[in-house]
């Protein structure tokens, strides 16, 4: 997995894993903006993905204390905060699996925008895979301070999440995403994108 940041904060999430069948071994990018508004990512000198649109909606988080004036402090509020969320997820055939929050944020950071106080990103995952991303920003708004929260989906197939049990998040499943190669126009304008880049057979 890695992250691209813009001035302490983070821009982009991306992975590249690989994937076998019976007759060959398949290795993917996929990817999801962070960014407060459109980017180009290129591959080979190609462009690849280009999503117009803000990559995750922030929203105040209710019911959260005021952030803490020390990092150490806010990073002990971040992690709280995060266990009060769950998350799901429904595959292609149907079958429903609650997330498990990975309790160490995936990174932490103090921007150098000063309307963005301190922030973290958060997994829910089954086994170490990661499937939904929360973020959690101490944000300055009317000269207050607050925190408020995105999720970003992290695959193709139907997610939610909670807050205290009741649902603030949904995404419906993409299902034609699954065999795009890089380079194909489908879904380069999208937030998310996941795309083949390469295909090993297997000898028999």
């Amino acid at each position: 997995m890695f992250v691209w940041m813009l001035d302490g904060r983070p821009e982009v999430i991306a992975s590249i894993f690989t994937y076998r069948l019976p007759t060959a071994i398949h290795r993917k990018h996929e990817y999801h903006s962070l960014a407060a508004g459109p980017l180009t990512a290129e591959f080979h000198g190609q462009r690849v993905w280009a999503p117009k649109a803000a990559g995750v909606t922030f929203r105040p988080l209710p019911d959260a204390p005021d952030p803490a004036p020390s990092g150490r402090n806010r990073l002990s509020q971040m992690k709280a905060l995060a266990r009060e969320f769950s998350a799901r997820l429904e595959d292609m055939e149907g079958q429903k699996s609650d997330l498990r929050l990975i309790a160490q944020p995936l990174i932490r950071y103090e921007p150098k925008d000063k309307n963005i106080l301190d922030g973290a990103l958060f997994a829910f995952s089954i086994g170490t895979d990661p499937e939904v991303i929360l973020l959690l920003e101490a944000r300055t708004e009317k000269g207050q301070s607050v925190w408020q929260y995105a999720f970003a989906r992290y695959h193709y197939v139907h997610l939610w999440a909670a807050h205290k049990g009741q649902e603030v998040w949904h995404v419906d499943a993409l299902p034609d995403i699954t065999g795009l190669d890089i380079g194909s126009p489908g879904y380069q304008d999208s937030v998310y994108a996941t795309y083949h880049t390469k295909r090993t057979p297997i000898a028999d």
